[in-house]
């Protein structure tokens, strides 16, 4: 949820009343870490109570992997301070956006060809890798690239496969369609996922856009998705990133709706 933090809480109710278990905090909500307003850190975890799983999600700073300059907490700290407000809050699994100046590229591209970011990438794991051991988190960024996930051997360590942004930019060869595609990049990735972000992929004024409900218009198969994933035994949370229909913002309660349509429909799907 990318709320701010007035407005957290009662939305938290409002998700827990609609019946969903598993949610994710946005990394805006943990600028001062665990020790800003006790109050507010007190009010988060009761209001996180009916939820089975939390997660914390975000957070990006500019390191250009070529400067030489080694990497340590220090450098990494915006991501520390989203595992401290995780640790904080209760959360289970903390999952990173990439370094900029590669951020969107890799939360878009199978195969990121600059070498260096990639190992990076892995470096910065092996960084927080101790700090989330100490605060009982599996961690990872939301990236593709096998090799991210597969440079450190440890199980609380892989990526964030993000279903929309596998399909966002089109089918590419040799796949006849993006849920042909997204399966055949989950099959190859999935003994690293430790996380899914699921939403929809619509094609809006001849341009196609994610964070989509789960409706006619979407394009992704989410049917055969959620089959294969049950099939697999997948045990990791499912978050929907439902915030947009078209071109349009979704207010809240029309986003909770969506959301909730789209829990229904999975369900369906699978019984």
């Amino acid at each position: 949820m990318g709320a701010e933090a007035p407005h957290i809480v009662p939305m938290l109710e409002a998700m827990a009343r609609a019946g969903l278990k598993t949610v994710e905090l946005s990394s805006n909500l943990c600028h001062a870490g665990p020790d800003r307003d006790p109050a507010f850190i007190a009010a988060l975890r009761e209001a996180l109570q009916p939820f089975t799983t939390v997660t914390v999600h975000g957070g990006t700073t500019a390191i250009d992997a070529h400067d030489q300059e080694p990497l340590d907490l220090e450098r990494l700290d915006v991501y520390v301070r989203l595992m401290d407000f995780g640790q904080a809050v209760g959360a289970r699994y903390a999952t990173f956006h990439p370094l900029m100046p590669h951020k969107y590229d890799l939360m878009l591209t199978p195969h990121f060809e600059d070498e260096a970011t990639v190992a990076q990438h892995v470096e910065a794991g092996r960084c927080l890798i101790d700090l989330a051991h100490r605060h009982h988190q599996i961690i990872g960024f939301e990236v593709f690239d096998h090799r991210i996930a597969e440079g450190l051997s440890d199980d609380g360590w892989g990526i964030l496969f993000d279903i929309g942004h596998a399909s966002q930019n089109g089918a590419r060869p040799p796949f006849g369609d993006v849920t042909e595609q997204a399966v055949a990049m989950i099959d190859s990735r999935f003994h690293r996922v430790v996380q899914f972000h699921l939403h929809g992929v619509a094609r809006v004024d001849g341009t196609l856009k994610a964070h989509q409900p789960l409706d006619d218009e979407n394009l992704i198969d989410y049917a055969r998705i959620i089959r294969m994933l049950d099939e697999r035994q997948f045990g990791g949370p499912l978050l929907f990133e439902i915030v947009r229909k078209g071109g349009r913002t979704l207010p809240f309660e029309e986003a909770l709706a969506a959301t909730v349509a789209a829990r229904e429909g999975l369900w369906r799907a699978l019984n």
